[in-house]
């Protein structure tokens, strides 16, 4: 069996291509069939699980260059007497991201970020430890890329907290400390996650609360002596140093902007608002942003006063720091009193 490390191979490119080995075992073959279903019927040696004829669902989330959908295997009939009725089989799900791989005018080539994307998954599946949305296999077309994952019918954070907003603390401590265990991972592999965002939190168990990390496709591991220079990801989430790029004396940014992300998510998940949002509504608001970015002071944290103990008010306004090397590790942050006290 093919074995990776999650750490930054010595061979590593940052733009691998689609006969890249450690692809190629994920690799699907796809005919797009009349009827709107798609057929693999030959796979790399680690997507043999993803064999059969696939049809689409249901629709599960869509942006501006791509969708995440719900497919299923259909059943292939055993035999071909018709009077026979073949046993009941479990229906096989799957979630596939389709994401546009190049778009003619103007001419865009996404392959490189998405390629990177599915290499971190690649290499983050050789763990069962890692609450990750697990690669099961991709394939593609003239303009869009398919990446089959796991599909868990609880959803994401974004769609539990909207039905069941302001949790409990000890509620909230699981999942950060869940979220932490995941990031300590990529932090050890210097990898930035880049889009961490309720949403891209999916929810493996409702009860006890288990989440898996998804979303890699913006992923990328840092060069050695040298930070992060694209601002990407969702704005709500993007910390202080990505508005920064821009200033001739900047470093760029590292794993501490997944920090940051998280910090988000905490506040959100204790209040069910944003760190930044205008008065009497819960969204972000870019114009209260923007203020924060221009008057040089930190982040409020009224909305979670009397939500959260004294030892997660710490961790809140660490993960929110301003100055990215204020904010702790993930490893530090596990080693705070707020997860190793009894709450």
């Amino acid at each position: 069996m093919i074995k990776y490390n999650l750490s930054r191979p010595i061979d590593f490119d940052p733009s691998p291509s689609p006969s890249d080995d450690r692809l190629q075992a994920y690799y699907l073959d796809a005919e797009f069939n009349d009827d709107g279903t798609v057929t693999h019927a030959n796979s790399g040696s680690l997507a043999t699980a993803c064999r059969g004829t696939w049809k689409h669902v249901k629709n599960l989330d869509s942006w501006h260059g791509g969708s995440v959908v719900k497919v299923q295997r259909l059943v292939q009939p055993t035999t071909d007497d018709k009077s026979i009725i073949p046993p009941a089989q479990p229906k096989i799900f799957r979630a596939v991201k389709q994401l546009r791989s190049r778009q003619p005018w103007p001419s865009v080539d996404y392959w490189p970020m998405i390629s990177r994307g599915i290499l971190c998954m690649v290499m983050a599946n050789v763990s069962d430890t890692i609450a990750i949305v697990r690669l099961l296999g991709w394939y593609r077309d003239r303009q869009f890329t398919y990446i089959a994952m796991e599909y868990y019918p609880h959803g994401n954070l974004q769609m539990y907290l909207a039905a069941s907003p302001c949790q409990e603390q000890s509620w909230a401590r699981d999942v950060i400390r869940q979220v932490l265990g995941v990031l300590f991972e990529l932090d050890k592999a210097s990898l930035a996650h880049r889009n961490l965002t309720l949403s891209n939190i999916v929810i493996s168990s409702p009860l006890p609360i288990r989440v898996k990390v998804a979303d890699f496709h913006n992923a990328k591991w840092m060069h050695e002596g040298s930070g992060l220079v694209t601002q990407i990801g969702n704005h709500p989430y993007i910390a202080p140093e990505m508005h920064n790029l821009e200033n001739k004396a900047s470093t760029g940014y590292d794993t501490k902007i997944d920090m940051w992300a998280l910090g988000i998510i905490l506040h959100q998940i204790l209040s069910n608002s944003h760190p930044f949002h205008n008065p009497g509504r819960l969204s972000f608001s870019e114009t209260q942003y923007q203020r924060f970015l221009d008057d040089g002071g930190q982040v409020s944290l009224d909305a979670v006063q009397g939500l959260v103990n004294d030892d997660g008010m710490v961790l809140l306004t660490a993960m929110l720091a301003r100055d990215a090397n204020h904010r702790p590790t993930p490893a530090q942050a596990l080693e705070m009193p707020w997860f190793t006290a009894t709450l």
